[in-house]
């Protein structure tokens, strides 16, 4: 269906990988679900990512799906399962990353057809180690499947293919097509060596600038498309130690603690996508 530029607007989740396991300075709720499903709903998150159906809807919260899909063998079971749990849309990893041509088409044509068939929106994920790790292959991708979507986690290739080496204007040029397709984005930001770091209150971190370029195209490409839909979703995902992404230190007692809340990040981070969608509508709306 399309949609009308004033139709269209950003809507906020949450991943609950992201605050399940929450270090013990965090502002935000520990080791208890109810709790963090209740204070999410209160803080004004609008859905959870890969986390209880039941607890979303106790809590008023939509449920989106989350997973790997590693092969067309465990393409329908995945989409067939958010579907059963009533999620309105679900991101995935695709692959590994070795696969062919052709078998990155067919991963990516059965997803995207499976997606049709459940009327459930699918988003493959740009991600390490998955089908669309690499920038170029996945422009390439776009070409021979353009009926594909994606989630965009613009982290993982800013930090593994080192983005600001070289022309950064240019090859932000050169993912036009794939900012046409992005209709989910995961909020996490990265440095050239690490792919999460805490951005303070995201003022002057020197990889913000970068990440609103990444925002704001791959928003201004939603809302001038017209197969988009109403909803682009943005949900914070900023993992702990247990995935290996949180950073670790001692603190003064000698104990190793996770440095960031990752509660107040998504706070932060939610703010930044909230006024680059602005300044994405204000731009469009020049054209």
């Amino acid at each position: 269906m399309q949609s009308s530029l004033r139709e269209k607007r950003l809507r906020i989740g949450l991943t609950y990988n992201s605050v399940a396991d929450l270090p013990a300075h965090s502002e935000g709720h520990q080791k208890d679900s109810e709790a963090i499903y209740s204070a999410a709903a209160k803080v004004g998150y609008e859905a959870m990512q890969g986390g209880s159906a039941r607890l979303c809807k106790a809590y008023g919260l939509q449920i989106i799906g989350s997973g790997v899909v590693p092969a067309p063998a465990d393409a329908e079971a995945f989409v067939e399962h958010w579907k059963r749990q009533g999620a309105i849309a679900a991101t995935c990893i695709a692959g590994y990353g070795y696969e062919s041509d052709g078998e990155i088409d067919a991963l990516a044509g059965l997803i995207t057809h499976l997606a049709a068939t459940y009327n459930l929106p699918v988003y493959i994920e740009t991600h390490r180690g998955s089908i669309t790790q690499d920038a170029w292959r996945t422009v390439e991708l776009t070409k021979r499947v353009p009926s594909i979507r994606f989630n965009g986690d613009f982290s993982h290739w800013f930090t593994g293919q080192e983005m600001p080496y070289g022309d950064f204007d240019e090859r932000l040029n050169r993912l036009k097509p794939v900012f046409e397709r992005v209709r989910f984005l995961h909020g996490r930001i990265g440095n050239r060596c690490c792919m999460q770091v805490d951005i303070g209150e995201g003022l002057e971190h020197p990889s913000i600038p970068y990440f609103r370029s990444f925002w704001v195209r791959a928003m201004t490409g939603f809302l001038k498309a017209y197969d988009s839909g109403r909803d682009l979703w943005f949900c914070p995902e900023l993992l702990g130690s247990e995935y290996q992404y949180a950073h670790l230190a001692s603190n003064e007692y000698g104990d190793v603690v996770e440095q960031s809340d990752r509660w107040r990040q998504s706070t932060v981070l939610v703010r930044l996508a909230k006024s680059y969608f602005a300044e994405a509508v204000a731009g469009v709306n020049k054209i």
